[in-house]
This record gives structure tokens, sequence and C-alpha cells, in this order.
């Protein structure tokens, strides 16, 4: 284990103040700041082009490092920054009220009590959220950028304010939510991973045996939470809880409703947009996935927008051929167009398309990037898996358009109305009346192909 050495710096806001936890991270952070920590720009010198083409071949790896921020980016970090704050604030070690809780999980932990009916804690105040966005969007990229440079993932104390103080605080721990979806799959990453932040051995200890049960493992895992401090919880890939057995997916997001609202620790969960299927069963489940934060959606980039031509400018520059290539309106839209505007796709084809410029140098073509150049890496085999995936998304967004497209359909049909014979009983008789006949508006669409039941289902 290596841990960091707590130091200490007095915060401008005032409930942060006291709390040793939070003195000891960084300082709050304004958006310049942020933007220039998290971006990387690689090593590169426009020299490198005079080299041998297998050399070149060798630096257009260096392409996957690099990482150019935008809003949404700073947005995040921001939103990691003040879960792990905000959830430190009631959870203070200095306060007598800190081991009385130690004690009420350990009874749990005697107890084998995994809803923690014993454990009373006043205003947890955990503020995590959600991250939604498609495979290749970067979700996991900027969270991962984000904790690992920016927080410590373990801080030792051993003094604050000329007082002992003996406390090794986990800041963050990161884990994948088991393909299955099972609840033990889920304790025994979070077993292992604490074992590697810390070098224990408690997945050997409470995971590892054949005794091991469900219950044992969820109530200790809240123990080593609280007696570590643990400043905020990230679970990726959180749509696998769809795979989970009858009552699997519902204990663990109750188990996460436990660790944010009874304990106020704070859980942040990535996933692609079958998570928000998986995640908003009922209003409390909904709520208790998107924290006090809500919860952050991470798009594809649009052609023309802001945030496409400050990424597609900046990964531009970065060209290992022997002879430079300008970036033109038309190569900007094809990129764009062919990878879906999803910036690991962008990445891939662009970094290919030299490796595939730079191999036409080797037998004596240009190493000029064109266009068709890139259409072609796009048919290649190096991009098959990618062109599946994306072929899966445009089938997705198709029927998305069509489901759309049938309801505005179907509400202009539901709205279209026939006159009736005004009612000379009503004290205006200038007053007209209509009447929905929503049975043609089944009728119709039931014509035209767009519904199949009898009941006018979709």
């Amino acid at each position: 284990m290596c841990a960091e050495t707590a130091k200490y710096q007095a915060s401008p806001v005032p409930h942060y103040r006291g709390n040793p936890l939070i003195e000891a991270l960084p300082p709050i952070m304004g958006k310049k700041e942020l933007y220039k920590r998290l971006t990387c720009q690689i090593p590169y010198d426009l020299s490198i082009r005079e080299q041998d083409g297998s050399v070149r071949k060798e630096c257009i790896s260096e392409l996957y490092h690099f990482f150019q921020p935008w809003g949404v980016h700073i947005d995040i970090a921001e939103r990691i920054g003040r879960a792990i704050r905000n959830g430190y604030v009631n959870r203070n070690p200095l306060t007598p009220v800190f081991n009385t809780e130690l004690n009420q999980l350990s009874s749990c932990v005697h107890t084998r009590d995994s809803t923690f009916q014993s454990f009373h804690s006043t205003n947890p105040g955990a503020s995590g959220f959600s991250l939604v966005g498609t495979s290749g969007s970067g979700k996991t990229s900027i969270v991962n950028r984000v904790l690992e440079g920016l927080y410590s993932q373990n801080i030792l104390h051993s003094e604050y304010q000329g007082q002992p103080f003996h406390h090794l605080q986990i800041v963050w721990m990161k884990i994948t939510c088991p393909f299955d979806g099972s609840v033990k799959g889920l304790c025994v990453k979070f077993f292992q991973e604490f074992d590697n932040i810390t070098g224990d051995s408690t997945f050997q200890r409470f995971a590892g045996s054949r005794v091991s049960t469900i219950d044992t493992m969820l109530t200790q895992m809240a123990l080593l939470a609280k007696r570590h401090s643990l400043g905020v919880l990230v679970i990726d890939e959180i749509q696998n809880i769809n795979a989970a057995k009858s009552g699997g997916r519902e204990r663990i997001l109750n188990f996460l409703a436990d660790l944010m609202d009874t304990m106020g620790i704070p859980i942040i969960v990535i996933g692609i947009p079958a998570a928000i299927q998986a995640l908003s069963g009922s209003f409390m489940t909904a709520r208790r996935a998107a924290g006090e934060q809500g919860t952050v959606k991470m798009e594809s980039l649009k052609y023309g927008s802001d945030e496409w031509e400050l990424f597609i400018n900046a990964m531009w520059k970065y060209q290992w051929t022997s002879i430079e290539t300008k970036l033109t309106d038309e190569m900007s839209e094809l990129v764009n167009e062919l990878s879906r505007g999803i910036v690991a796709l962008a990445l891939h084809l662009y970094a290919w398309t030299q490796d595939q410029a730079v191999e036409n140098g080797f037998y004596g073509g240009s190493e000029c990037i064109t266009p068709e150049m890139f259409q072609q890496v796009a048919k290649s085999e190096k991009f098959l898996l990618m062109r599946e995936q994306l072929a899966v998304m445009d089938d997705e967004s198709m029927k998305k358009s069509h489901t759309s497209a049938n309801k505005r359909h179907g509400a202009k049909l539901n709205c279209k109305a026939t006159r009736k014979t005004p009612d000379k009983s009503l004290a205006d008789p200038a007053v007209e009346h209509w009447d929905v006949k929503p049975e043609n508006a089944v009728e119709k669409l039931r014509r035209e192909g767009l519904i199949v039941t009898k009941d006018g289902e979709f």
C-alpha cells in the first residue's frame, strides 16, 4: 500500500472547516484549473516526419493518450469533487457520532443484518449522480481521469491540529458491476479492490470462503466503507444489473441506497442508455440512482458543434505522416459521419488512417491523408467490431425514430375531430363542440401497417 501523507489546508467553505477528511483533499479548483489539469497533450515534434516510416508507425499509438476536455468534462469533474466533499460533511471521524455509528455497523455485522435496521444516522447527506452515454463516448475515461489525476486514492492521517489522529482514508473506489449482475459478484469486486488499495486480505476473509453469505459480505462492505471513510464509490457498467437473477437487481439497488441514504456515502453509477431503464423501475429507485446531483448524459458530438470543432482541431495536429494534411470541412464532416461523433471511434479511425498512409509510403505511394483513405479504413477488417457497434446503434436510433414518428402520427390523428351539431340546450348556442374519434385513428394506423394488434397496440 502506498498512501499519501495527509497535508491539511483550511477550506474557504465554512461547513468544511474542522474536518480533516476534507482539509486533506486538494483545494477546490476553478474551471480554468480543471481544464488545464484534465487536458493531455501528447509529446510531439514536427521533426518526427523525417524519421523512417517504421519509427513513425510506432508513434501513432500515442494518439490514444490524447485527451481534449470540453464543457461536460468540467461539469463531471466539479460534480465528483462536490460529491466527495459534501459526503464527508456529516462523517467527520473526530466527532463522537463516528464511533457510535461504527459500533452500530459492527452490531449489524454480528447479527448479519444486511438491511441495517440497527444503524441510525442523522442527516447523512450523500450527493452522488448518474453518468449515462453510449459506448465510446468517454464516460469511463473522464471519470478515471478525474479520480486518478486530481485525487489521491488513499490518505494516511497521523496528527491533526496537534492531536494524534491515526486514520486511513480511502478517497475513492471504482469497481465494475459483474456481467451477470449478481450481488455476490459485486461484493467480490468490492473486496478485491479494497485489498488492492490497502494491501489487506478482506476477500479471503469475507468472500473467499464457502461459508461466506451475502448478508455477511454486505454488512462487512458497509463497515469497511465507514471505518475507512470511503469518499465516493463509483460503479461502472451499471446496466449489467439487468441480468441479475430474480431479486438480485432490487437487492443491489437497495444496498446502494442504504450506503447513500443511511450512511452518507456518495455513489456514482456509469452506464449506457439501457442503464436508465435498469434504474428507473420506480420513483424511489430513480431518485436513488440519480443521486442529489442528478444525471449527466454524454452524447455523441454533432458535426459543426463547438465541442466537435474543439476536439477535431486539437486531435488533427498530431500527424506522423511524412507530409502534412490540412484539415478541411469535408474531412471533418466525413470523420464525424464515419464515427457517428463518438470520440473513441474518431480516435481509432484517425490513428488507423495515418497507419495506412505511412504503409502506402513504404511502397512508393503518397502519405497524404484523403477522404477515400478514411472510407477504406472504415470498411476494413480493423474497423469490423466498431462497424458492428455502429450498426447496433443505428438500428436502435431507427427504432426510436420510428416509435417517435408513430407517437406523433397517432397524436395528430387522435386530435383530428369532426364537427357536431351544437347542443341547443346550452346557454351559448354559438359554441360548437368537437368529438374525438380514436377508433378512426387506430384503423388508419393499421391500414398503414404501423400497428398490428387488434387493440391498436404498437
